[in-house]
């Protein structure tokens, strides 16, 4: 089947075993999870993506103020920092109907 846009959340995220924040735009769809470095005054820059399959982890952080995906591959884990219960809980209700 086509790929097909499931949901996409403004945020920032932290990788792991860095210590730099980044703006970013998490945009999911039913395959894949693209993860998109907000630059000031242009289009947002491709940093990385990770096949859904290979979804290893997903947790929701106190209070939905953030939460973490970690795929099979060592080098993909991330903290979404949110700040926002509502908007996590809105994106986490969207990603989970995406991918089901």
């Amino acid at each position: 089947t086509k790929e097909v846009l499931c949901c996409y959340l403004f945020a920032q995220y932290a990788k792991y075993g860095r210590m730099r924040i980044i703006d970013c735009v998490l945009v999911v769809s039913n395959y894949m999870v693209y993860m998109c470095k907000l630059r000031p005054n242009d289009k947002p820059a491709l940093k990385s993506r990770h096949r859904l399959s290979q979804l290893k982890y997903l947790d929701i952080g106190l209070n939905y103020q953030h939460f973490r995906l970690e795929w099979e591959s060592k080098e993909a884990a991330y903290k979404i920092l949110v700040y926002d219960k509502e908007k996590c809980s809105k994106f986490m209700e969207s990603f989970h109907f995406g991918i089901t």
